[in-house]
């Protein structure tokens, strides 16, 4: 392998440890602090964390996104980047401050407005962080940006269960607040980059062009969720939310995963072999088979263990299966739309990315009070659900001409097999929580429809030959030796 392979392929590799570790980290403090706290609690902080993400996402020109797809920043560039995103940032966390007791009115829950004035801070120390981050993607020097999060999670962890007996809510505000802390302060070792305040509008420009569309889509998807939330507080209280919330937060650990995954290394190596429709498709084929395969099993599990995690966190979180399971098959839909929307970004066509999201925004919005009035909690996922429908409609139809390209005869074995593997695990890990209780049905459950999952990909690589081993050193071919995009010495090495 090359070293330009090699750099590439560790970087995947040190991308997904950093997610499935901070994900893991993450499932194991919600469904202990599950156990500790009321749903009532969990309703409050996402009163917070939607009115702060609502702000944030409507002030977000998409300058770090716009960094990594240019060619070459300058200095002065990352320096304006930094710049704006920290105004924005400290402008978003004073209005909190000021209007959140109002903003908390919104969800007719009156007691969120301290938290949301608490949680205000969170948007400046993020932003405080090092600009030399986007550096760091754009090289695909994933170590460090791991070495940054999951220290972070752990801590953020730790403290949260740690103050959830004596401070109750406040307990998950803390650990919020105490985790981005660690974050921002591990950037600047990891990333350094001494930060200057400058704003050079010419330089700003062309970042803030590519950005707006980043910012369109954020805007969107956040109204579209903040919507969402405010519908189940006001028409099903405070207690409903929080079961929605940690019903999402379940349900969406492997998809924002995949996201994440694909999206951090898929959007530099669109970008640098952008107009090259051959190279765009076989590396969307690969990563959307890779996805199939790693978490369509994943998902079903989940689906099939929901009943057996909801009787595991006791008598108060009744209901809150069917959510789950509704929202993990939304999900699994949604893993082709998670593959399509990096490259449009890559390939400079955010405008159809916007559009994606927009009408699956829409499309949900569209149907959540009926479906609500209907199914109570329910019936925002089934909300969901339809809108993640309409969305890969749309997907599809924006990339029918890769699409063409890159689901040849082994692709399409890969997205059989990955099927198949789901089917057997979801089989086995319904078989386990029938049988067992408690969190005994979640351990084996999940343990052995992992092992079933991949015995039956091994068998079917031996039966059909998928060639599995062709998913890691794809980059060989496709990525970004073969377009000769420059790569920081650092960024191979790491």
């Amino acid at each position: 392998m090359t070293l330009p392979t090699r750099g590439a392929a560790e970087a995947l590799g040190w991308r997904a440890a950093q997610l499935a570790g901070t994900q893991v980290v993450s499932l194991l403090r919600l469904m202990i602090l599950a156990r500790l706290l009321a749903p009532e609690a969990f309703g409050l902080v996402s009163v917070a964390a939607v009115t702060t993400g609502l702000l944030m996402g409507l002030s977000n020109l998409g300058m770090t996104q716009a960094l990594v797809q240019r060619p070459s920043p300058t200095p002065e560039e990352y320096d304006t980047a930094w710049t704006v995103d920290l105004m924005r940032a400290v402008l978003v966390s004073a209005v909190l401050v000021v209007f959140g007791p109002i903003l908390a009115g919104l969800f007719n829950e009156p007691d969120a407005g301290p938290i949301v004035r608490a949680l205000a801070i969170r948007p400046a120390i993020a932003a405080a962080a090092s600009i030399g981050v986007a550096k760091l993607t754009r090289e695909l020097a994933f170590r460090r940006l791991a070495a940054m999060a999951l220290p972070a999670a752990v801590v953020e962890a730790v403290t949260s269960i740690a103050l959830a007996p004596t401070l109750g809510v406040w307990a998950l505000i803390v650990g919020s607040l105490t985790g981005v802390m660690v974050q921002t302060l591990l950037s600047y070792l990891l990333a350094p980059h001494r930060p200057r305040f400058r704003f050079d509008l010419q330089g700003a420009t062309p970042l803030v062009r590519y950005g707006q569309w980043i910012l369109f889509t954020g805007i969107v998807a956040l109204v579209g969720t903040s919507l969402t939330q405010v519908g189940i507080s006001r028409m099903l209280g405070v207690e409903s939310l929080g079961k929605y919330f940690v019903a999402g937060k379940l349900a969406f650990l492997p998809g924002e995963a995949a996201a994440a995954v694909i999206g951090a290394v898929a959007f530099p190596l669109y970008a640098a072999h952008r107009g090259d429709q051959d190279r765009s498709a076989a590396t969307f084929g690969v990563l959307l088979t890779s996805q199939a395969v790693l978490f369509l099993p994943v998902f079903a599990i989940i689906i099939a263990l929901a009943p057996a995690l909801e009787g595991a966190l006791g008598t108060r979180w009744a209901g809150t299966a069917w959510t789950t399971q509704i929202l993990s098959a939304s999900c699994m839909m949604g893993l082709f739309g998670d593959s399509v929307i990096p490259l449009l970004r890559g390939q400079g066509r955010a405008d159809q990315a916007f559009a994606i999201e927009a009408v699956q925004t829409g499309s949900r919005l569209l149907f959540l009070v009926p479906l609500m009035s209907a199914f109570g909690v329910p019936g925002a996922a089934l909300a969901w659900l339809v809108g993640n429908a309409v969305a890969q409609l749309a997907a599809a139809i924006f990339i029918r001409d890769v699409l063409r390209r890159s689901l040849g005869g082994l692709a399409r074995k890969r997205l059989a097999a990955g099927v198949t593997a789901a089917a057997l695990a979801g089989a086995v890990a319904a078989g386990a929580g029938a049988a067992l209780h408690g969190f005994t049905a979640l351990a084996v459950g999940g343990t052995t429809a992992a092992v079933a999952a991949a015995g039956i990909l091994w068998a079917l690589d031996h039966v059909v030959g998928l060639h599995w081993h062709e998913l890691l050193p794809w980059h060989s071919t496709w990525g970004l030796s073969a377009v000769g995009m420059p790569i920081a010495k650092e960024a191979l090495d790491v």
